[in-house]
């Protein structure tokens, strides 16, 4: 708490010195939201008469907040700044299902959106109505008004807000008629959402200028569908499509898993003694996400020469401060693919997985003493996801936070030099680091915060 401004820091100890007195209905209601005042203090952010401080205060809401602020948040669709309201429609897709069930009243405040918003905020209500699914359902006039007479990405995205609703009547004939008149361009990837809701044999026509996209993952997936359709099967869809569903099914289940904080000296001392630990993280050069990753690296390290780090070959350079500092200490450096530019330009994450699989597993095979250290992207090494599931020897996980949340009760509005442990497995842990854009929108708060009297009109 040490980073805001005095009466805030003291948010804590007020609820401390009068917690002893309390009934347990009273206690109770405390534990429940404690970050109460901050968050009282942040939805007045929302009607700051900066631009920059009301989307920081969204961000913030929409990131690490509770349900009890969409209002607050959904208010700022109609914001006049173009970036506070797409940072709205951000933030009400991350609201929705934290804190209760708040699906349908984000789909009513998007709703809104697309009947009366900017053009700007219209597209991406509609793909957040998609993520609504059947909690939008309320809304399928406003999504079927949007199928006519519209720009090309609106006609797009309310086709595949329709698909994901389950409402397919008519639909296929629709996908059909954009993918016809659209594909072969700048459309292409966006028309590729729309393959999975096309069934009839006669659809595969439609796929030709698909099927040579300049987009790699685009051309895949029509090959995909368009064997579909016709009865067979694309080598590699099925891992794909179980790549896809196992690490979505991970995913919604971290967003519930339990978090509590812990001393950083327990997840240090974990990796210290673990054979198999995965750092989860995002691509970005420096900042504390590197910081935390060399300092599990130096806790790591017990006899280099058996010992290594494995690296995602995509991001090497972003990596460099890492791998550099494993070299220095005598490790082994190791590519954890080998075919991943064809891979990843196909989008095609399973197969990269099961490369990453056959080298941690040839490492930690050629002797019982070894072990290694991999750095990868955070969605590839969620909890009981497709990599995890299939590796030689139990990991260690420490996630770096950009998969799951930390609530704003937990250390306020910075999180740096802080550590959680993940459920109760003993093996799930978070680090959490805080990236440029996050920094500086933490300092426009707390400027904010830290000024006297009344701050909003």
């Amino acid at each position: 708490m040490s980073d805001l401004p005095p009466r805030l820091a003291l948010i804590p100890l007020a609820l401390c010195a009068s917690f002893g007195c309390r009934s347990e209905l009273e206690r109770a209601a405390v534990v429940a939201e404690p970050d109460r005042q901050l968050r009282t203090e942040l939805e007045a952010a929302t009607r700051a008469p900066e631009p920059d401080v009301r989307r920081a205060a969204v961000r913030v809401l929409g990131a690490r907040g509770q349900g009890t602020s969409i209002e607050a948040v959904g208010a700022l669709l109609v914001d006049p700044d173009a970036g506070v309201r797409l940072a709205t429609i951000e933030a009400l897709g991350q609201l929705r299902m934290r804190g209760g069930d708040h699906a349908a009243r984000v789909a009513e405040l998007l709703g809104s959106a697309v009947r009366g918003g900017p053009a700007d905020v219209r597209y991406f209500a509609l793909c957040g109505l998609a993520d609504c699914q059947a909690a939008a359902v309320a809304q399928l006039d406003t999504i079927r008004a949007c199928c006519e007479d519209e720009p090309t990405d609106t006609l797009i995205a309310a086709a595949i807000a329709l698909g994901e609703l389950g409402e397919t009547t008519g639909l296929e004939e629709r996908a059909v008629e954009l993918i016809q008149e659209h594909s072969g361009g700048p459309w292409d990837y966006s028309l590729a959402q729309l393959l999975p809701f096309l069934h009839e044999r006669s659809s595969a026509s439609a796929l030709e200028r698909l099927r040579t996209s300049a987009d790699a993952s685009v051309r895949f997936r029509a090959q995909c569908a368009g064997a579909r359709l016709e009865g067979a099967e694309e080598p590699g869809a099925r891992l794909e499509t179980r790549w896809s569903t196992e690490n979505t099914a991970a995913e919604a289940a971290l967003q519930h898993t339990s978090l509590r904080r812990i001393p950083r000296s327990r997840v240090l001392d974990r990796a210290a003694h673990s054979r198999l630990v995965l750092c989860g993280e995002m691509h970005e050069s420096a900042g504390t996400l590197r910081e935390n990753q060399r300092e599990v690296l130096r806790a790591f390290v017990r006899e280099p020469e058996f010992e290594a780090v494995g690296f995602e070959p995509s991001v090497e350079d972003a990596q460099k401060s890492v791998l550099d500092l494993a070299r220095a200490l005598g490790l082994s450096v190791l590519p954890l693919e080998t075919h991943w530019r064809e891979l990843g330009a196909q989008g095609r994450s399973g197969a990269r997985e099961l490369e990453a699989l056959e080298a941690i597993a040839e490492f930690l095979g050629k002797s019982p003493k070894n072990r290694m250290l991999v750095l990868r992207g955070e969605s590839h090494v969620l909890p009981d996801g497709f990599l995890v599931r299939r590796l030689p020897a139990r990991p260690l996980v420490i996630l770096c936070g950009c998969s799951v949340s930390v609530p704003l009760s937990e250390c306020g509005l910075c999180c740096n030099g802080s550590a959680f442990e993940l459920g109760n497995s003993g093996d799930v842990y978070m680090l959490p680091y805080e990236d440029s854009t996050t920094a500086k929108e933490r300092a426009v708060l707390e400027r904010w915060l830290a000024l006297p009297g009344p701050r909003t009109p």
